[in-house]
């Protein structure tokens, strides 16, 4: 079994109560946690507790969490679900060059890590017009005061 080609499943939520616990219990992310195991005591650094953290309260709220290595590829289907767009909007941004792919035989393979850049440049460029769009409404506003006094 191929770790690097497996989507995992989405973990199911457990109840909240229990994974607050965990959180607030357990995971300490500025030191990181020592585990006994068995016989044996494993040490989590702050990085991976850090993780656990984050997907705990994502599984909190009800929802599944997936965990995929950087270096996963990706499907059509599977980085369209990852981007929230359909297979159609993502194939044109692959034609047009906006998110780097491979082909396997006839099939696109997307890296996760191209993925994931290409979402942080989105999310930036959504952020700034939603920044300019705040200050042009308060610039409308502060105009329409001006006009109506």
């Amino acid at each position: 079994m191929n770790k690097q080609k497996i989507l995992l499943e989405p973990i199911l939520p457990a109840t909240k109560q229990e994974i607050q616990q965990l959180i607030l219990g357990l995971l300490t992310p500025e030191e990181g946690v020592s585990l006994k195991i068995g016989n044996e005591k494993v040490y989590l650094p702050p990085s991976l507790c850090e993780l656990l953290i984050q997907a705990a309260e994502i599984m909190a709220d009800g929802k599944a969490v997936s965990l995929l290595p950087v270096s996963q590829t990706l499907s059509i289907e599977e980085a369209a679900n990852f981007l929230n767009v359909s297979k159609s909007f993502l194939s044109k941004l692959l034609e047009e060059g906006k998110i780097p792919y491979s082909k396997m035989g006839v099939k696109k393979q997307i890296n996760l890590s191209d993925l994931m850049a290409y979402k942080k440049q989105r999310d930036a460029e959504r952020r700034e017009l939603m920044i300019e769009l705040a200050q042009f409404s308060q610039e409308e506003e502060l105009h329409e005061k001006n006009i109506n006094s």
